[in-house]
């Protein structure tokens, strides 16, 4: 009798593997961890992203943000003070 094997897509993958799938530099899903659109593991000093969270990511890249912009900031001018 042959065994089959059955090949299950990683549950975790790494920062290069997720930046490949979402055709995106290592260092924006870096980014994107810190911020907290992306979920990770922490393992000592490995990364591993869940990759039901970058399926879902994955439809929303190319998409504006959903996270809202900090308003700008409105520069003044001091007075200028003429001396006589």
């Amino acid at each position: 009798m042959r065994s089959v094997s059955v090949r299950f897509p990683p549950l975790l993958l790494t920062v290069p593997d997720t930046a490949r799938r979402l055709k995106l530099h290592e260092q924006t899903i870096r980014a994107m961890i810190r911020r907290g659109d992306l979920a990770a593991i922490r393992l000592g000093r490995l990364i591993r992203i869940l990759a039901a969270t970058v399926d879902r990511a994955a439809g929303a890249v190319g998409e504006p943000s959903v996270r809202p912009r900090a308003a700008q900031r409105v520069l003044r001018r001091a007075p200028v003070r003429v001396r006589a």
